[in-house]
């Protein structure tokens, strides 16, 4: 299950391979509620789209940004990835990052 959700666009012995690394993650951290908000606090905020995430899809994505309240000028990218770009295409993901914090 994990290799088709969270690796879908790697190749099959990346998926194998990267599955087998994957421990767990505490329940806490996707039901405790954030204790800061960056965006109230005057920390510029912005979001990565990764149109083959198949975690969190592409129209869920959209609705975690606008509740993350990006402010009056919010910084969005979108990347053609699966859940885990770092891994699949690393290249276009820091270019998403350098565009997004205003890089080159």
């Amino acid at each position: 299950m994990m290799p088709e959700i969270g690796f879908n666009d790697l190749p099959a012995d990346q998926k194998t391979y990267w599955s087998q690394q994957v421990t767990w993650t505490s329940a806490a951290l996707f039901a405790a509620p954030s204790q800061f908000a960056p965006w109230a606090n005057g920390i510029p905020c912005a979001y990565i789209f990764q149109t083959l995430d198949n975690a969190l899809p592409y129209d869920l994505q959209q609705g975690m940004a606008q509740q993350l309240q990006l402010g009056p000028d919010p910084r969005t990218a979108t990347i053609e990835a699966g859940h885990c770009g770092f891994l699949s295409i690393p290249e276009r993901l820091l270019g998403a990052l350098k565009q997004v914090a205003g890089g080159n």
